[in-house]
């Protein structure tokens, strides 16, 4: 499971992690918690659950390589090909890329 599939399937995601760690996966308990997981929710309520607000960023694929300049994201990419390669994975790092 990657954050990509989260994203885009979240109760199938969380419902497979609710039956692997054996706890509540009926249908209210997974709304529930896909409910309170998106990031809107987690600003909200991060004094209740002791998250840092400024520590949240705004959620989504790919948006850290916005951060990036042109030369870096080019050095990461070819990192990250060489050192990945044959390992059959491919991540999602949003508008299009898929490496």
């Amino acid at each position: 499971m990657k954050y990509e599939d989260l994203d885009v399937e979240p109760e199938k995601y969380i419902t497979m992690v609710a039956e692997f760690a054996n706890t509540g996966n009926d249908p209210e308990t997974i709304l529930k918690t896909k409910d309170n997981s998106t990031m809107g929710q987690v600003k909200k309520n991060s004094k209740a659950s002791g998250v840092y607000a400024g520590n949240v960023r705004s959620g989504g694929s790919g948006k850290w390589r916005k951060m990036f300049s042109k030369e870096l994201d080019e050095l990461f990419n070819q990192v990250y090909r060489q050192r990945m390669a044959g390992s059959g994975l491919k991540f999602d790092f949003g508008e299009g890329v898929i490496m």
